[in-house]
């Protein structure tokens, strides 16, 4: 009873103790647009409430369009230039935003005085269009008085802040805990090795002879690792001590084994595939001669070879 007793007391003092943490993240995605307008003064004799839109642009990680009212947007204010800034597209969620329009001067600077803007408007993802602006950004009077329209042109740049946050569990528990760095593994180049070891033949200590005509150097490890035939040839195999010199090095002990009933040519190219787990580099009629003798040795060496292609 003392025992379940204390261990129960641990328990209930350990779930006191843990607990779990997250992160609330926020950034901006900030842009910038410079709208001209060119030709304006055949524009002033437009209605009020007449207006052109400019072409889609990218900013701050959206599309949006701009809108231009040369004689207002309303008929209190058709003495104004009305701007709006317009989202084009799908959000995927609801966003924050602020945005600005301010006058340029000639040389392209900004003209604090005639700059306006909103802060906190919620544009939202179920919206195809959405808009907000400015009936009265500036008098037509107050836009000739700043020395900005020249050769009936003037220009306003439109600063965009998209704020944006999103929420992130920490793995564990505790305060301090650090959200796990991530490691970017290259790929895999052992099969490069392998075939770079053949090729050397360093520390080979095994020696086949193929059909009585050729032998081949290789590996006793990875023979028996890729083949249980090999690796039962490998235990009965005749071995001998290399005094010096060839594939084996000086002094190691080598072992001999004989593969009758198959050609040459094929034993290199699965002894080839057996280190790299891929066909050489073949012309397409020399793989389709090739295909059959592959297979049936393959099955004699119990290796499966039908899901490899040169």
């Amino acid at each position: 009873m003392a025992t379940t007793a204390l261990l129960s007391a641990a328990g209930r003092r350990l779930s006191r103790c843990s607990g779990s943490t997250s992160t609330i993240v926020w950034h901006e995605l900030r842009g910038q647009h410079k709208l001209t307008i060119d030709g304006c003064s055949p524009s002033e004799k437009k209605p009020w409430n007449w207006s052109v839109t400019s072409k889609a642009f990218e900013a701050a990680g959206y599309r949006w369009k701009i809108t231009y009212y040369p004689n207002g947007a309303g008929l209190i204010h058709d003495d104004y230039i009305s701007l709006y800034l317009g989202f084009y597209g799908y959000s995927g969620q609801t966003e924050q935003l602020d945005f600005k329009f301010t006058l340029l001067d000639q040389a392209g600077n900004p003209v604090p005085k005639h700059s306006r803007s909103k802060k906190g408007c919620i544009f939202h993802r179920d919206r195809w269009w959405w808009s907000q602006g400015f009936h009265d950004f500036i008098r037509w009077e107050d836009l000739v008085a700043s020395g900005c329209l020249k050769d009936n042109r003037f220009a306003v740049q439109c600063d965009i802040a998209v704020i944006k946050c999103r929420a992130e569990k920490n793995e564990g528990g505790g305060d301090n805990v650090a959200t796990p760095a991530r490691v970017v593994v290259p790929p895999p180049d052992l099969h490069r090795h392998l075939s770079n070891l053949l090729c050397k033949k360093q520390g080979t200590d095994v020696e086949i002879r193929v059909g009585g005509e050729a032998t081949f150097d290789a590996h006793g490890w990875l023979l028996a690792a890729r083949s249980p035939v090999f690796d039962a040839e490998l235990v009965a195999a005749t071995k001998e001590k290399v005094p010096g010199g060839g594939g084996g090095g000086g002094g190691r002990v080598r072992r001999r084994i004989e593969i009758q009933d198959m050609e040459p040519k094929v034993f290199k190219v699965m002894l080839h595939f057996m280190y790299t787990d891929a066909l050489p580099e073949m012309v397409e009629h020399e793989a389709v001669a090739m295909a059959q003798g592959l297979l049936a040795a393959a099955h004699s060496l119990h290796h499966d070879i039908r899901k490899a292609s040169p």
